[in-house]
């Protein structure tokens, strides 16, 4: 039994709008794809960004986005800085009541696998 993988490097991840991040195929043909398929990062205090992440594997194919607001802050007149606008971070679209949904999936995956044995192949793409 030969099971292959692909994992990129962190850098290449935002270099386009579509990027896999995870591709695997399994022993039994069935198959576990984690993509970017859009994302817009702002740099502006204020701002929201967001990455939206497709999750592909036998019978399901579901996207979801994950965003950032930035802080906007405003120096006041003592020379400090005040939180205008406070920074959030919303990932609840991967949530559901049994944690993570896009972990429980590639768990799902790696537990239909047959066990390998100490002398069956493992390939890096």
């Amino acid at each position: 039994m030969t099971l292959t993988y692909k994992i990129d490097k962190p850098e290449d991840i935002l270099s386009d709008c579509h990027h896999t991040l995870i591709d695997a195929s399994g022993a039994n043909g069935d198959s576990f794809q984690l993509s970017i398929v859009d994302s817009m990062i702002y740099d502006d205090e204020g701002a929201e960004s967001y990455i939206v992440l497709q999750l592909v594997t036998d019978g399901f194919d579901e996207r979801y986005s994950i965003t950032y607001l930035k802080p906007e802050m405003e120096l006041n007149d003592s020379g400090f800085y005040d939180v205008i606008l406070e920074e959030s971070f919303d990932d609840s679209e991967l949530q559901n009541s049994e944690g993570n949904i896009i972990i429980n999936h590639l768990k799902g995956f790696i537990n239909s696998q047959p066990d390998i044995d100490d002398d069956d192949d493992i390939e890096e793409d």
